[in-house]
């Protein structure tokens, strides 16, 4: 069995688990009244397990299908971005009800061109009463903020793939006219399987 196969098949094994954590959670949650929901910490392992899960579902279909990398990086960027702030409320439970946006009112009938990137600014930062946490600081206070032992932190992970977006249409080219190869699709499964690891391991330690 090649690397990539064996990673694959740790992917496939934990991506299972997370499955079975979502259906068990959200038979708890179907139990909690709409005001329990906001401020609940099983909510809030729902919602991230939920979203983890579709996101290993769709990176899983478009690496099997050979889809170009950069759209793999678009996904794998997002669940790593999410993993990091679960991790950091998880450890803040006083922030959960700030999440999930107690202290923010929202009409979105009142969103024009001129006002929309106020207005949906109050989605992300301003929904925190002290604004959102920057990656960083959530990083360095769920220990995630320093690659040691090689194996890459969370935040370093983060940082690569934001990068591999950022340049996603140069490494495309590099790849494919030039000399430099950036082949990085298994990076992306190492970095996909690293975030289940982790993400896991927290549900398992609760």
């Amino acid at each position: 069995m090649t690397e990539k196969e064996e990673m694959l098949k740790g992917i496939l094994i934990r991506s299972k688990a997370l499955e079975e954590k979502v259906f068990k959670l959200k038979v708890q949650v179907n139990n909690l009244s709409d005001s329990e929901r906001t401020s609940s910490k099983v909510f809030l392992d729902y919602v991230f397990s939920r979203g983890i899960s579709d996101d290993i579902k769709e990176f899983l279909c478009m690496f099997k299908a050979g889809k170009k990398v950069r759209y793999q990086n678009f996904v794998i960027r997002n669940m790593v971005e999410h993993t990091i702030e679960y991790l950091y409320l998880c450890k803040n439970t006083a922030l959960i009800p700030e999440y999930f946006g107690a202290k923010i009112t929202i009409d979105m009938s009142n969103v024009t061109h001129e006002n929309a990137a106020k207005e949906y600014r109050k989605i992300g930062q301003d929904r925190y009463e002290n604004n959102r946490a920057k990656m960083k600081q959530m990083a360095d206070d769920i220990g995630e903020g320093e690659t040691t032992k090689n194996i890459p932190c969370l935040y370093d992970i983060f940082r690569i793939v934001s990068e591999n977006c950022h340049n996603s249409y140069f490494q495309e080219i590099a790849d494919e006219y030039s000399s430099v190869e950036v082949k990085n699709d298994l990076f992306s499964l190492q970095f996909v399987c690293l975030v289940l690891i982790k993400f896991l391991k927290l549900e398992d330690e609760q």
